[in-house]
């Protein structure tokens, strides 16, 4: 069984934690630019491995999609706004 939570600041930076029942501990943080995403995550071992392993290292990329079916304008990278249902582009000046 796991539990997980995570925070996210500013629709950028996220802070998060997980727990695996008898199994490990994790923190994790990652940011976010425009459509890609870079975390890294540690595990800490509670489990009888923990003999053998202190640990684990985690890097993940993340490239955000657009749904089938959602129609999105773009104008700059990351300048959405949501209206009525679509998403419309944001005049940045």
């Amino acid at each position: 069984m796991d539990f997980n939570v995570r925070g996210i600041y500013l629709d950028k930076f996220w802070l998060g934690g997980s727990y695996r029942h008898q199994d490990a501990i994790v923190a994790m943080v990652g940011y976010k630019y425009y459509e890609f995403s870079i975390g890294y995550a540690y595990d800490i071992t509670l489990s009888n491995i923990r003999q053998f392993s202190s640990g684990s290292h985690e890097i993940v990329l993340t490239l955000l999609l657009n749904k089938v079916g959602q129609n999105l304008y773009k104008t700059d990278p990351g300048t959405y706004k949501k209206k009525k249902g679509k998403f419309r582009p944001v005049r940045m000046f």
